[in-house]
């Protein structure tokens, strides 16, 4: 019988205990492990709160990630179901199809835009496309990590946006053990893919003493978008590792 090719997939804890990219995995024959990468931190959430309750200033909102989402809905307790229900009226958008149904299911947002939109930086030309009036003004309530490409690309069209960190991203305490354990009793796994620039560089520190024998790949693939920066900040030979967005 064939040994089923292993990937690690390498990404920040969900709420839910079962992967739906692992099970597409394994239904097409793969071998897989999930190993959590970071921990979040909300904060900043009385200045959210302030600029959500001055709603009439703001044509929309803007959803990078699944986590400022989950801001939001711990922010916005049912005292607040009116004003959650005034911002779902606006233009929301979003990124990519997880955000889309979680600010759905927690928001009731079902109508947000984007959810094809794969980046930060793709999402800031698709609201450039659909916002023919500019002067308008946005709230991105996003990570401290988040870059400047979409605010820059938004601003530059007359698009305005009010930028707010709500939460923290730092490497989980237990990446390490975790990583060195899965090497224990896997070895090398042919596939390894990262879901965020954070997670590579959170991997790239646990792994600083042993990074040579993880850095091998049967399926080398060049970086990409976010990835090409992570790769020349971090000086490593970061092509061996296939990678997703």
């Amino acid at each position: 019988m064939a040994t089923k090719p292993k990937v690690l997939l390498l990404k920040a804890s969900e709420e839910s205990s079962r992967d739906l990219f692992q099970e597409k995995l394994e239904t097409a024959g793969y071998q897989t492990t999930v190993i959590n990468t970071s921990v979040f931190s909300f904060i900043n959430s009385e200045d959210l709160l302030c600029e959500m309750q001055h709603e009439d200033v703001y044509a929309g909102i803007i959803l990078t990630s699944p986590r400022a989402v989950e801001a939001i809905k711990i922010l916005l307790v049912p005292e607040y179901d009116e004003l959650r229900s005034l911002w779902g009226k606006k233009e929301v958008f979003v990124v990519g199809k997880r955000t889309k149904k979680d600010a759905g299911d927690y928001l009731q947002w079902p109508d947000s835009l984007g959810e094809e939109c794969g980046s930060a930086e793709a999402l800031s030309d698709f609201i450039i496309k659909h916002c023919p009036v500019r002067k308008r003004k946005y709230l991105f309530p996003c990570s401290k990590l988040a870059g400047e490409t979409l605010i820059q690309k938004l601003m530059g069209a007359g698009i305005d946006v009010k930028i707010i960190h709500i939460y923290d991203t730092v490497a989980d305490p237990h990446l390490a053990q975790s990583l060195a354990i899965y090497l224990q009793d896997y070895g090398v796994p042919e596939y390894v893919i990262f879901f965020s620039p954070s997670g590579v560089k959170s991997v790239l520190s646990a792994l600083s003493h042993n990074l040579d024998g993880f850095l091998k790949s049967k399926n080398p693939s060049s970086f990409e978008g976010p990835y090409k920066d992570t790769a020349e900040l971090t000086g490593r030979p970061l092509a061996a590792l296939r990678l997703t967005k």
